[in-house]
């Protein structure tokens, strides 16, 4: 692979790291600073908003100021919400720094990163190669989520036997997301030239400017007019009336599978299994080193699963399992039964990173493709942000099991959806045109 690949796959992995460790203690922390499950559930909900206009502005900019440097200043965001969750202990100046900087609530992705990073790995690496990279930027993500969870973990037990104080040992674990935050701020100054897109562009303007001149040269020899010209004139209205309408579709679906992850994300699920079966940090986070550490073995068959059923048929099916598996969850009354379902959705919902992202990349023009991916993941960063405030209203009445029904069939009406619509489709119809 070419450097610009590794580097992106580095980003990736130390970005998960740091999210890794965050979802061990987040929920945790929040709670030990006299936070209500109430106010945990909002404090979830309202970072997700801020991601989503934070996300919004810099994917639909990173184009036109550079992804490098959009890269850089999110890596910056990062920096200072972990250095706010260092020292102070006040939930609302945390909730500003969690709305306005870059902090995962869930152990998932945030912030701008991921939109930018798929749209430049399928940017320099030819179509016939990009799910065996994606696969790689999958398994990379998920050991740095499986070395997060359990480095998380440990750092809590060994600080609070230390020192005596769990909140001390909670800032060990931000000090460390900020010392990530600070390796990738590093990684995206050493990024090449070749990850822009500026060429692209100005090929762009150049062939606007030409076909303008054509037009105006076609015009003073046709006084008159002529069909072609008609023709022609009603193609680009229909063309992007098509893509809009595609766009609208995707945003549609994956923010339902997004909404169904709302309702359980990683750190209430950390909660989760600490309030119903007792488990210490470090179990817990060993658990979900193993969790993830399985999943990402899945990174490799899952490309050679997408090329095997296609991208649809494989996102639908991962989606099932996923899905049937988190409902189980709730009926283990032991503590390795629950684990044992929960490790069983991680395997699935991983093995449908690799087919989305080949699906998503395929259709959308190269030069439209970070906008249309952030429009993506913004609609599934805001989706995601119903589900935390119920998620805290549920635990708080005694009854957050239900939200594992809930993650099942949201999760089984996406793969539905999403097979219904999309499962005639040709897969080699290529990205659309504007």
């Amino acid at each position: 692979m070419k450097k610009d690949q590794w580097l992106l796959l580095a980003l990736k992995f130390v970005r998960m790291v740091a999210y890794g460790q965050t979802t061990m203690i987040l929920v945790p922390f929040l709670l030990s600073l006299n936070s209500t499950d109430s106010q945990v559930g909002l404090f979830m909900t309202l970072t997700l908003i801020g991601d989503v206009v934070l996300s919004s502005y810099i994917t639909f900019t990173a184009d036109k100021f550079g992804r490098r440097y959009m890269l850089g200043t999110s890596a910056v965001l990062m920096i200072l919400s972990g250095v706010a969750f260092m020292f102070s202990s006040n939930y609302w100046l945390l909730l500003t720094a969690a709305i306005f900087g870059v902090i995962s609530p869930s152990g998932d992705e945030v912030g701008p990163f991921r939109a930018i990073e798929e749209a430049t790995i399928a940017h320099i690496t030819p179509e016939d190669k990009r799910a065996t990279v994606f696969a790689a930027q999958n398994l990379f993500g998920t050991l740095g989520l499986a070395i997060g969870s359990l480095s998380g973990g440990f750092l809590v037990d060994f600080f609070t036997k230390k020192a005596g104080k769990v909140n001390d040992a909670y800032r060990v674990v931000f000090f460390c997301y900020v010392l990530c935050a600070v390796c990738n701020l590093v990684i995206s100054a050493i990024l090449s030239e070749e990850t822009e897109i500026i060429e692209a562009f100005e090929e762009l303007d150049a062939e606007a400017a030409a076909a303008t001149i054509n037009h105006n040269a076609n015009a003073n020899a046709n006084v008159n007019g002529n069909s072609n010209s008609n023709s022609n004139s009603n193609q680009t209205p229909d063309s992007y009336n098509g893509y809009r309408n595609l766009a609208l579709t995707l945003c549609s679906f994956f923010g339902i599978d997004s909404l169904a992850y709302g309702f359980m994300p990683n750190s209430w699920l950390v909660e989760y299994l600490m309030r119903q079966f007792n488990s210490p940090s470090t179990i817990v986070g060993l658990f979900f080193f193993a969790s993830t550490f399985i999943s990402a073995a899945t990174s490799f068959p899952s490309a050679w699963f997408t090329d095997y059923v296609g991208p649809v048929a494989a996102i639908s099916l991962t989606k099932l399992g996923a899905g049937l598996f988190g409902a189980l969850v709730p009926t283990a009354s032991k503590q390795m039964g629950a684990m044992s379902y929960i490790w069983m959705r991680s395997l699935f919902d991983t093995m449908d990173v690799v087919p989305r992202q080949v699906f998503l990349t395929s259709i959308i023009e190269e030069t439209e493709r970070t906008k249309i991916l952030g429009m993506v993941n913004v609609t599934k960063t805001l989706a995601r942000a119903i589900g935390p405030i119920f998620t805290g209203m549920l635990a708080g009445a005694g009854h957050l099991d239900v939200c594992f029904y809930i993650m099942g069939a949201l999760e089984w009406v996406f793969a539905g959806a999403v097979y219904v619509v999309f499962a005639k489709s040709e897969r080699s119809a290529g990205p659309l045109q504007i």
